[in-house]
């Protein structure tokens, strides 16, 4: 069955857990899940039966706000009949008590009287983080000889490593913090070459992320750069250097990683150009553009933010609908591709949106005529990190194996996931 449960008991009460994957098991095959994109399976009338023993009457719980319902139930010969649903990707928590307990209140049913589309022709919005422009095709060469086509930076850590007769990069080896020192480890001088072009000079601050700093020269367009360590991006291993957005210049610029690569060496890594720009992605090239002054609805993947990894705030001022005194007011997002929605109503965070019905109860910050009202989509770091060149956009799951593949599993062009307020938001007035 698509729906999963979990019973437990005391000596006070039975307490029932279901939630509902929201997959077809008749279309899913052996051994093989849905995306969650696909898992739109719901179940208007689910009626659930037993707990005999129990004399309580059935209570909901709403985890997210720590309320408390009476059920629609009843009791049969074979015990507790209850008749709720199940939205795409829902749950219902019940408690049924051991003994007869005092009655709670009961949930109100709504209507929804009105919804009105959020949908300004460009949206306002603020990042967390700096922009991103990933690095991880260089051209390359060892010790100096003759410089190879650019190519994907693991599979350039690959032939370094076997130009060192060591074994590839793989989950049987030793991490590196748990190898024996060797007294004389092999090492090599690995050249990367990154090129990018600009259209568009950055503004603002320019740092470049990166592992070990502390084992590498860096050169800008020919000028060398100090690779101090001056904070960090996402993970303390990834070390930002300063960069003097100066050093960049209109057309065609180069970034030159020289390495002192050994065998203690942790390995090869992507490196990740960040800054207020905008970036334009052709096939495997890239292109610095100006950083957008707003976004329109739908993926911010073609709007300069392809590899963006952290949250977009949108915002727009709305105004109050005429309401009845006890009308609520929520705020729906009906698609988004993110990891989940925060909404925010003047600056006072109003709850988070994660699952069906993708909408969250604003009535009490709604205080004014107008307010600002904000939709944080929440990133993630799929396209920044990758797996970047997987033809498979939505994979089962995702372990080393899948930034390696080879043959069709594999694309030399960037493979991005769609990110962003995907439609219109609505404001619901519920009666």
């Amino acid at each position: 069955a698509a729906a999963l449960y979990l019973l437990r008991e005391d000596e006070e009460a039975c307490y029932l857990f279901i939630c509902n994957t929201g997959e077809d098991l008749r279309e899913v095959e052996f051994n093989q899940g849905t995306h969650i994109s696909r898992r739109t399976l719901a179940f208007p009338e689910v009626i659930i039966r037993g707990n005999g023993a129990c004399k309580g009457a059935p209570l909901e719980l709403d985890p997210a706000t720590g309320e408390v319902w009476t059920t629609t139930s009843k009791k049969t010969a074979g015990g507790w009949e209850i008749r709720t649903s199940l939205p795409a990707l829902g749950s219902r928590l019940f408690v049924i008590p051991k003994k007869r307990n005092v009655k709670a209140p009961a949930r109100r049913l709504m209507t929804d009287t009105r919804a009105i589309a959020l949908n300004p022709r460009a949206w306002s919005f603020t990042r967390t983080e700096p922009n991103v422009l990933v690095l991880d095709r260089p051209r390359y060469r060892f010790n100096g000889r003759r410089w190879q086509p650019a190519d994907e930076i693991l599979r350039v850590d690959t032939a370094a490593r076997q130009a060192m007769s060591l074994p590839p990069r793989g989950g049987a080896m030793k991490q590196p913090w748990a190898r024996e020192k060797s007294a004389s480890p092999k090492r090599l001088k690995v050249e990367l070459t990154y090129t990018f072009k600009v259209s568009a000079l950055p503004a603002g601050s320019l740092h470049l992320a990166l592992e070990r700093p502390d084992a590498m020269r860096i050169t800008v367009n020919g000028t060398p750069v100090a690779a101090t360590p001056v904070g960090w991006w996402t993970d303390r291993s990834l070390h930002t250097v300063l960069l003097d957005p100066a050093l960049l210049c209109r057309g065609r610029n180069e970034i030159l990683l020289t390495v002192d690569y050994d065998e203690e060496h942790p390995g090869l890594e992507s490196a990740f150009l960040l800054g207020d720009f905008g970036v334009r992605v052709d096939g495997t090239a890239t292109t610095l553009t100006t950083l957008p002054a707003a976004l329109k609805l739908g993926d911010w993947v073609p709007q300069g933010l392809p590899f963006y990894a952290g949250t977009i705030r949108y915002r727009t001022t709305v105004h109050r609908p005429r309401m009845r005194k006890k009308d609520r007011l929520l705020l729906r997002a009906p698609s988004y591709a993110g990891t989940a929605v925060r909404v925010l109503v003047d600056g006072c965070p109003a709850g988070i949106i994660a699952w069906e019905p993708n909408e969250v109860d604003i009535t009490d910050l709604f205080t004014n005529s107008t307010a600002e009202v904000a939709i944080e989509v929440i990133g993630h770091r799929r396209n920044s990190h990758g797996p970047l060149h997987l033809t498979d956009l939505f994979p089962q799951w995702v372990g080393p194996a899948q930034f390696i593949t080879t043959g069709d599993a594999w694309s030399d062009d960037y493979r991005l996931v769609p990110c962003g307020l995907l439609k219109a938001p609505e404001l619901v007035v519920r009666r």
